[in-house]
């Protein structure tokens, strides 16, 4: 096989696996969904509404973009009790604080009635580390009460 012969075979085995890798690469550099990029769950405990987060590696949320609403009648929310968020200098916000990982948020509630479901509506706005940025979010949720709070 001569010089050429052999770079001419190795350019069209070359160029296909160039190709795969490259639509896998942009396959990876693709956002999440927002619900898979900033999973949740809500429950009730003690008086509060806790919303527990995953947030999977590569993705974060701004603290100061978070909301809360009682969407439910005779439900009045407190003030949201989040945890210390990270530092991080942000190209829209400037100096801001995020959540990445596994954290909870805690909302006191008060009702007045017998009511045993409430329905909230969360507010939140995040990023993915590729240098994608979500819109805004909001979403409701359904929180089961127990009786005797």
């Amino acid at each position: 096989m001569t010089g050429a012969t052999g770079r001419n075979i190795a350019r069209r085995l070359l160029l296909p696996l160039l190709a795969v890798a490259a639509s896998a690469a942009a396959q990876f550099d693709e956002p999440l969904p927002p619900e898979e990029a900033f999973p949740l769950i809500a429950f009730a405990e003690a008086g509060s509404v806790v919303v527990s987060f995953q947030v999977p590696d590569g993705y974060y949320l701004y603290r100061h973009r978070f909301g809360f609403e009682s969407l439910t009648d005779g439900i009045v929310l407190g003030v949201p009790e989040l945890p210390e968020g990270r530092p991080h200098v942000d190209e829209f916000f400037g100096a801001v604080e995020i959540f990445r990982g596994d954290f909870q948020i805690r909302i006191p509630y008060r009702r007045s009635g017998t009511m045993d479901e409430m329905r909230v509506r969360l507010e939140l706005q995040g990023c993915a580390d590729i240098g994608y940025c979500y819109l805004p979010v909001s979403w409701e949720k359904r929180v089961r009460l127990a009786s005797g709070e």
